[in-house]
């Protein structure tokens, strides 16, 4: 080998050893950055519940077992991120207080735990690896609660995202007069797990137009027999036009990826509305009788409510 070639060759592995050093330390970073994030990848924050206030016990008759002092047993629920959050509000409860009562559940079922500090209360945060509904009881001194999915109780599930908090109680009521089980601000995701009979996202976009416009999205990639993503999103388009025949309703096939993994009818809705509208608030629209949300509630519920045969 020449003197030439072989300057070239200890050239050549000094840069392979530094690329290889380089990728080691990459390597390394990577994996101690990716050590404070949960099986759940949510990184932890500092009201994140650890083993000092937790305990895995998956044996017992409750998935989830909250201590409480003596004469502290009020508390509320709220269920929230499409039944994969529930959030327990306790009352005069000392966090100090789960460092000797620790709370107990099952890991298999959560995520994980946060614990938000206020004034008067203290806010427990479940986080779910599925969809699941909480049946809560008091006994012993302990708050015990029963984690079940809807579709061991529901044989109608409806997945809804973006329905407005004022209008919320009323789609809940119209679903559970025809025993229809709806999950809101859920995702395709949860509506595929569910087996659902659909799901349907509403946004207003808030460009104003000089007539209301309504794009329904879908994709029916996923073949569904007799009834698929198109055959829901010309139901509304029907629907919207059966009462308003001025508004411009357009159907559009949607490449979005969430769509696109559906397993179950899916749109996406996307409205906005004309200029003459512009002062209204989700309370004038909650009373709108011909409202977008209002109608596609009452949609799904002449298409879904009636018995299955």
């Amino acid at each position: 080998m020449t003197e030439k070639g072989e300057k070239l060759l200890i050239l050549a592995a000094g840069l392979f050893l530094a690329l290889s050093m380089g990728i080691v330390i990459f390597v390394y970073q990577l994996d101690e950055s990716g050590s404070s994030v949960p099986k759940d990848g949510v990184k932890a924050s500092k009201d994140t519940i650890g083993e000092e206030y937790f305990e895995a016990a998956a044996g017992e008759d409750a998935d989830i077992v909250i201590p409480l002092p003596e004469g502290k047993e009020k508390f509320n629920m709220e269920e929230g991120a499409g039944g994969k959050k529930l959030t327990v509000v306790l009352y005069g409860v000392e966090e100090d207080f789960f460092a000797v009562n620790k709370i107990r559940g099952d890991e298999e079922k959560i995520s994980r735990i946060q614990l938000i500090r206020e004034q008067e209360s203290a806010s427990l945060i479940f986080t779910f690896y599925h969809v699941y509904e909480a049946d809560a009881s008091f006994e012993d001194g302990e708050i015990r609660l029963k984690l079940t999915s809807p579709m061991a109780s529901h044989e109608k599930i409806i997945v809804v995202d973006g329905v407005s908090e004022t209008f919320r109680d009323e789609a809940e009521n119209a679903f559970e007069t025809c025993e229809i089980k709806g999950i809101f601000d859920g995702d395709v995701a949860a509506a595929n797990e569910l087996r659902a009979e659909c799901f349907v996202s509403v946004e207003r976009d808030n460009t104003l137009q000089d007539r209301t416009e309504i794009a329904i999205y879908y994709n029916d990639d996923y073949f569904i027999p007799e009834f698929d993503s198109r055959s829901l999103a010309e139901l509304f388009k029907e629907h919207y036009n059966e009462f308003h025949d001025e508004w411009t309703v357009v159907l559009a096939k949607s490449d979005d990826p969430d769509l696109k993994g559906a397993m179950v009818p899916a749109v996406r809705i996307v409205y906005r509305m004309p200029q003459g509208i512009q002062t209204e608030t989700p309370e004038d629209e909650k009373t709108d009788k011909d409202s977008v949300e209002r109608l596609t509630i009452d949609a799904l519920v002449l298409q879904y409510g009636g018995n299955k045969e």
